[in-house]
Parts: structure tokens; sequence; C-alpha cells
């Protein structure tokens, strides 16, 4: 009878142990992956701040005309979209 009771409870104990490991398997993997989506956010961070300098110097090197021209397809386009939205809803 104790010997049943010993064995039932080594069955429970090693299963809660397989439990465990495992438990602790998905934890590092999961660590894991937090860390790699860190690294690749501080890189596309870093990208994004060199587009940003990039494009800077590039609005910077513009000419006047061709900045107008984009100001002025700006207006034009916004125009549109608000005709089209108002014709919708008629």
């Amino acid at each position: 009878m104790q010997k049943n009771k010993i064995r039932e409870l080594d069955a429970i104990n090693q299963d809660r142990e397989l439990a465990i490991k495992e438990m602790t398997r998905l934890r590092t993997l999961t660590d894991n992956h937090v860390n790699n989506l860190g690294i690749i956010i501080d890189n596309l961070r870093h990208e994004n701040e060199e587009l940003e300098k990039t494009l800077n110097v590039y609005n910077g090197n513009l000419s006047i005309p061709f900045r107008i021209r984009r100001k002025l397809s700006t207006i034009y386009n916004k125009k549109s979209i608000l005709r089209e939205v108002l014709r919708e809803r008629s």
C-alpha cells in the first residue's frame, strides 16, 4: 500500500518537474525573443534617424520652383480628395 502511494507521488513529482522544465524553457525562449525584438527596434530607430537626416539634406537642397510645384500638387490633391468625399455624400 505504501509502495503504491510512493510510486504515485513519485509519478506526480516527475510530472511536475517536466512541467517546470517546460515552463523554464518557454521563459528562456520568450526572454531571447524579447531581447532580439529590442535589438531590432533599436536598429530600426537608428535607420529612421539616418533617413530623417538624409531627407532633411535632400529637402534643403531642393530648388525653389520644385518646392512650389510640390506644395501646389499637395494642395490640389487635398482639394481633389475633398471633392470626391463631397460627391460620395451627395
